[in-house]
Formats: structure tokens, sequence, C-alpha cells
């Protein structure tokens, strides 16, 4: 693949004007234009078909971008520049009388869009379909794509739920999600009308994301409505499963745009391979079953902006543009990875100063909107996060793979090790990036241990963030991207090509095989993969279902009879169906910053007795509370409680112990001085058990 001798600099950037200007009649173009976007727009509305109009926008963006000579390098810009605008237009949505109506958003998106054509004088231009390399890196996407939604494919809406019911923060994801397009907008700018849907610390949360979803689900039903909660819920799942294939696409594009032409196509077979398999296999899905949607599109956008500022685009205007939609992207989606995007940006435009300086204005004005944007959820999400003991706080995470993190660090530091990577300008701002977040890692460290002893949530959060960047940095490396060989005269320079087609299968094979066997938990972890699998092959083999608490779920959200008060889920001997299956039960009642406050306690070390649950009743006596439960004494108290203390708007619903299916009731108010009737033993197989042992064990 011939190449220039001496890479100095992975491209040439140019001041040119990007386009001329339209010499005649650029204001009847103007006028034509939009009117023919919102006619499009409207007939997708009344036609149902709202969803075409992303798609089109998508199109009209590629086309009109000039960075990239593939497909695939124009469509990875082109959606940064959407996300960004969305990010932004949210401000504006979230305060304008139609909130996230498609024909508002869709009509006006349009209408920018040629808008920018006309006074720019692009021209729809769409780039070479692709290469061999980019069918792989569609391969590889779409493998781990399949990957993660089989285990989902043909479940009902329990055994989707069953996959995803202890991901205690993919709930609040929901819900947030859910409350987004309940307002019309972000939520920090609603928050006085969000009292019972969401927990006021949740209505400052960065929801980028979150508002990217809400307003493409607008798309896809062609409207506003709220619909069900379950149907809500299942747009979600897809939304959720896009976040982690999207983080896992943007991650091998970036690898090969760091690389350059210096990355042979059996190359990217072996190393986009492993690296695919790195993400599935190991602390990728460990993130996934712990709900982290909000990180997926966060790492996938700094890993995006670790290559351009590695090998920035041509045009310079364009790179601007794209460095400043990313920073505000990370910033409104999860800006705990902002300060090493925005460090390694002020890297970028110091070392391009010279060019940057012959377009200061553009620059600085790209640069203090791009500060000020940054700083909204930042300081939206102050009153909740300021303290710094944020920073030691717990969570529910998986600790990262130390062996899997510390073999890929040798890779690529044994790569650097040497002056001549670092004289090369890509390898050395790909360097730049990993020591930045090996920097971060350290620093994260010294703190925690220093003021609590150990390593808590943000710690291993930063090690997914260092794990991305040295991922990246391999496109970065002579081990991936071969130096050029010294050029002899009168012939092309060329990259040695040393992985043949065979060679290149083989490695693939081996990596992913050798990934697949040893990406399993090497520290304890809560809900670790049976029999030392994997985290993918556990996934993949459905060994992460909690069929038990997601029936909990379905059969109150069946049983109750209203959306009225609070439930209280309180199984006996079961502390996660009472922590985990009440919480899905508030998300999906759509009253998550009503009931949420009087959660249950967390732990089996917390199991509540039944005298424990009546203090919790008393303490919250003003709402009206629902508790379902299979536990008789459990019954037994309450209706006590509902006897005594008629004040309450006490609810209990009931399903016998004995039975093997939820058949939860409601019961009614014992009179005065009533005792409550024995609970009847339902032998089997009427009690719906597969065996006569499986009785009276729920």
């Amino acid at each position: 693949m011939p190449v220039s001798a001496k890479p100095k600099a992975p491209v040439r950037m140019t001041n040119a004007p990007t386009a001329s200007r339209p010499g005649r009649r650029p204001a009847v173009l103007l006028v034509v234009a939009v009117a023919l976007s919102w006619l499009l727009t409207l007939a997708a509305y009344f036609a149902h078909a709202a969803v075409i109009l992303p798609f089109v926008f998508l199109f009209g963006v590629v086309s009109l971008l000039r960075c990239g000579t593939t497909l695939m390098d124009r469509l990875v810009p082109a959606l940064v520049v959407i996300f960004g605008a969305v990010c932004i237009g949210g401000l504006v949505f979230s305060v304008w009388p139609w909130g996230l109506h498609p024909v508002a958003v869709g009509g006006v998106g349009l209408s920018l869009l040629c808008a920018v054509a006309v006074l720019t004088g692009r021209r729809p231009e769409m780039p070479a379909f692709g290469t061999t390399s980019d069918l792989f890196l569609a391969g590889f996407t779409t493998i781990a794509a399949l990957a993660v939604v089989e285990p989902f494919v043909g479940r009902d809406a329990t055994g989707r739920l069953s996959l995803l019911v202890v991901a205690e923060d993919l709930a609040r994801h929901f819900a947030l999600y859910d409350s987004i397009r309940e307002v019309g907008g972000y939520t920090f700018l609603h928050h006085s009308e969000l009292g019972v849907m969401l927990p006021d610390e949740l209505t400052a949360y960065p929801q980028g994301s979150h508002l990217a979803m809400g307003l493409f689900d607008n798309f896809l039903r062609s409207g506003t409505g709220m619909g069900s909660a379950q149907s809500g819920f299942d747009h979600f799942v897809v939304y959720y499963i896009a976040t982690f294939v999207f983080m896992i696409f943007a991650v091998l594009w970036s690898i090969r745009w760091i690389a350059g032409p210096r990355l042979s196509v059996w190359r990217y077979l072996a190393v986009g391979s492993g690296v695919a398999a790195y993400l599935y296999f190991g602390d990728g899905t460990a993130m996934f079953v712990r709900g982290f949607s909000s990180e997926f599109i966060g790492l996938g956008l700094l890993a995006i902006t670790g290559a351009i500022t590695a090998r920035p685009f041509p045009r310079l205007r364009e790179q601007v543009c794209m460095l400043s939609a990313l920073v505000i992207s990370v910033s409104f989606v999860y800006y705990l990875l902002l300060p090493l995007a925005g460090v390694m940006v002020l890297i970028w435009l110091v070392l391009h100063r010279e060019e940057l300086r012959k377009q200061w204005l553009w620059t600085a004005i790209a640069t203090v909107f791009t500060f000020a944007l940054s700083l909204v959820v930042p300081l939206a999400n102050w009153k909740y996060t300021s303290d710094a003991e944020t920073l030691n706080s717990g969570g529910g995470i998986s600790p990262v793979n130390r062996h899997l993190l510390t073999l890929l660090l040798f890779v690529v530091g044994f790569a650097f090790a040497n002056r001549a990577a670092w004289r090369d300008p890509v390898r050395r701002v790909a360097g730049l990036w990993t020591v930045a977040a090996a920097a971060a890692v350290v620093l994260m460290f010294l703190y925690q241990t220093a003021m609590v002893g150990e390593t808590s949530y943000y710690y291993e959060k930063l090690l997914h963030q260092l794990i991305v960047v040295a991922l990246i940095a391999l496109g970065g490396t002579t081990l991936v991207a071969p130096a050029p060989s010294e050029p002899v005269e009168g012939a092309p320079v060329r990259v040695p090509h040393a992985v043949t087609p065979i060679s290149a299968v083989v490695l693939s094979l081996a990596l992913v095989a050798g990934i697949a066997a040893n990406a399993n938990p090497d520290r304890e972890v809560w809900r670790k993969p049976s029999r030392d699998l994997s985290w993918g092959v556990a996934f993949f083999a459905r060994r992460f279902e909690e069929l038990k608490l997601a029936k909990a779920v379905t059969a109150t959200m069946r049983a109750k009879p209203a959306d009225d008060r609070v439930n209280f889920l309180q199984f006996k001997d079961n502390w996660q169906a009472n922590y985990f299956s009440t919480l899905w039960v508030d998300a999906l009642s759509r009253n998550l910053g009503l009931a949420w406050p009087k959660k249950p306690p967390y732990g089996s070390h917390n199991q509540e007795s039944p005298k424990e649950l009546t203090a919790r009743i008393l303490k919250y006596k003003d709402v009206p509370i629902r508790v379902i439960t299979n536990d008789p004494e459990t019954l037994n108290t309450v209706q006590r409680l509902r006897t005594e203390r008629p004040e309450l708007r006490l609810e209990v619903l009931f399903t016998n112990p004995s039975l093997c299916v939820y058949d939860l009731r409601p019961q009614p108010v014992l009179p005065p001085g009533a005792k409550p009737a024995p609970i009847p033993t339902i032998p089997y197989p009427q009690n719906g058990c597969k065996s006569p042992a499986k009785g009276a064990k729920k």
C-alpha cells in the first residue's frame, strides 16, 4: 500500500474555503429547500412514518461533509455532528412550546441543514462505498450486536426484563428517559414537573443520551404520546443495546482511523477481532449487565475524540467543529470523561497553533462556545456532586479484569517505549492519550486509598476509560500500523505486510478463543459468571437471567389496580425481589420520584422483618402504600395495621406461598376483632409447580 516516505503528519490541514458561495439566487434556493423540508416532515408525520426523518437528516449530513473518503469514515463524523446538535438543541427543545414533537424538531432540523447547504454552496456529494476494512468494521460490529441481542430474541416481557432486572442503574436510566419524553426536554429545566416520576437527585444527571433516545422514540412513534410503560421499556432495551454496540463500533473505527493507510486489511482483521472480543467477552458485558448506558455513549465519543486528535481531518474548520461537538457531547452525556477529553483537545490546540492562528477568529468563537456549553450540565448537577466525598462513594459495579488490562497496557507500553514512536505525530498523540488516562487512574487510586483506605466505584470507572484509550492507542503502534520501509529511488514506498490472509484468520480465531476463555472476573464480584465463564459467554448463555425477580415485577404490574400509590414488595427471605423488583415496579409505574425514597433496604444482611416493615410504613404514613407479599406473617402484620390504623390508606396484594406462580390478589380489610384465616397449602399439581418438591419453596 503506497504511502509517503516520511509521514511527519497524518494530514495537512488546510485553511482554504470549504466551498464556493452560491452565485445566483441563494434566497430562492433557500426558500424552496425549506418549503420542501417542511412538506417532507408533514407528509412523513401524517403517514405515521416520521421515523424516516432522522435517517434523511443523517443522509443529508453525510452528503454535505467532506471529511473521510469512504462511507464509514463519513458516517462517524456525521453521527458526531448530529449528536452534538441534539445535545445543544435540547436546550431549545426544552423551552419552546413544542417540546420533542417530531414535526417541530424534524422541520427545523431539515431547514437548518438546507440553510447550511445553500449558504455554504455545498451540494450533496456521497463518498465511496467503502473498502475491505470497512466491511470488516461493519462485520465486527454486526457480530457483536447479534451476540448482545440473541439472549433477548424470542423472550416475552418477563424474559427480557429477567436479563436486566438487577441492573439498578438501568431502571433509573429508564425513568430518566421516560421523564424526558413526558416533559419534552431536559429534566433539569423542568424540575418542578417531575416530583412523582423522578427522584430529585436524578433531574440534573447528565442526560444527552437519554434525550437523544427520547427524541428518536418520538420519531418512531410519530408523536409525543407516552404509550404504556411496558412499550416504553421495550423500546428502551433496544436503545440500550445500541449504546453498547456504538461503543464497540467507535473503538474499532478509532483504531483504524489512527492507524491510517499504514494498517493493512489483514492486520485489521486480526486486531479488530481481538478488540471486539475484549469488549464483548470481557469488561464491556460486565458493564452491560450493570446498566451503564450513558457511559457506553461517553466512552464511544471519547474514542472518536482520541482518533481525530491523533489524526485530524484535512479541513481545519471541520476539525474544529468536530472537536467542539465531541467535547460538548461528552459533557452532556457523561462528564466524568470530560477532564481527559478537554485536556487532550487543549493539547491538540497547542500542537496545531500555527494553523489555528490563521483562523484565529473562528477558533476563538468555537473555543468560547464549547467552553460555555460544556459547563451547562456540570453546573446543573453541581448541587448533587460538588461534595468531594462523591468521588469516594460506592455503587454497583464489577471490578475490571486486572490481568487482561495489564496485558493490554504491557503491549501498548512496549510499543511506545522507543524514541521513534514519539517522533511520529500520530503515535505521539496516541501515546499522550494513554499516559494521561493512566495518570487519571493513578491519581484516583492515591486519593481514594488516602481518604477511605480502598478503591471504589469511580476508580473502576476510570479503569473503563483507560481500557478504551489503550485499545484505540493500539492503532498508533507499529504492531498494528508498521512504519514504512526505507525509500528506494525510483520505487514506491510500501508498508510491510507481514500478516498474510491465512495467518490473519488463524490469529483472529486464536485471539477470540483466548479472550473468550480468559475474560472471566479475576477478583470477587457480585453475580460472578458461573463455572468461571467469561462475561460475554455467560450472558450469551443466559446465565444472568433472574426470572423469579422479573416475574415478581410483571405479576405486580398486572395485579395492581392503579398507579395510585407507593408499592412495597415484601417477599419472604428474598431481599433481591424486595429491592430490585420494587425499583422496577416504581420505574414502570412512573412514580419513582415519589416511591423510591421509601425504598427497602439493600443486601442479604438487611432482609426486612415484618416489624421493620411496619416501622417503614408508619414513617411514610402520609402517602398511600400498597404491600405486595407472599409471606403470611407480613400479610397478618399489614392486615392488623389496616384494622387499627384505617387512616394509613394501606392496600395489600397476597399470593399463596405454596404456588409456583405469582397469583397476587387484593385482600379485604378485616373487621375489628376478626382473626386472619389460615393460609391453605395448595397441593401439587394444582399449585403450578413442575414437581412436588418445588412446592412451598418460592
